[in-house]
């Protein structure tokens, strides 16, 4: 196992438990702008994220629908990520959301987090016939679903994102697990 897959794994596990503890300590704050502790463990779960999907992109290197999500899914947190300083700003109360939205990130604030979610749901499909867990590929799934139903009802999104986590958790506890063999002792 690379360094990068090794890193990504840890990566994975930190930054799953993150976004589902920040998602969960935004449940306190009074808005959409969440809670500035809440806020700051997002914004570094989004950062480990982004090294989380490189590895599991290297890891299901032969599956171009699991590269192509880890891509999309990449991109997206890393746009996400500037959501969250957006977030936290408003959270602190150095600014007003709802006025900096729609003068200048609106089209981010949306595009961010489809990116996201799209690749998070082909991973997880992709999962479904590679050599990652098909339980993580599940949680990735129905996480990604959980986050699509949240622009509806909150709620689902923080549920979302917890289901998320533990597919990440479980993805990255996977990666630094040694390479499994089959029946005739081939990889």
């Amino acid at each position: 196992m690379g360094l990068i897959v090794r890193i990504g794994a840890l990566a994975a596990i930190v930054g799953g438990a993150l976004v589902a503890i920040g998602h969960l300590a935004n449940l306190a704050g009074e808005d959409r702008s969440g809670t500035v502790m809440g806020q700051t463990l997002v914004l570094a779960a989004h950062v480990l994220l982004v090294l989380a999907l490189i590895a599991i992109a290297v890891r299901a290197a032969g599956d171009i629908l699991i590269v192509f999500g880890a891509t999309l899914a990449a991109a997206g947190t890393s746009l996400v990520t500037a959501v969250v300083v957006v977030d936290l700003l408003a959270a602190e109360g150095v600014l007003d959301r709802q006025r900096f939205v729609e003068s200048t990130a609106g089209p981010v604030d949306v595009i961010a987090p489809v990116l996201f979610v799209a690749g998070i749901v082909l991973i997880g499909i992709g999962a479904l016939k590679s050599s990652l867990p098909t339980g993580a590929g599940v949680a990735l799934l129905v996480g990604g679903v959980l986050e699509v139903l949240g622009i509806a009802v909150p709620v689902a999104s923080v549920a979302g994102a917890v289901v998320l986590a533990v597919g990440f958790v479980w993805l990255g506890m996977d990666m630094l697990m040694p390479a499994r063999t089959g029946p005739e002792g081939t990889a």
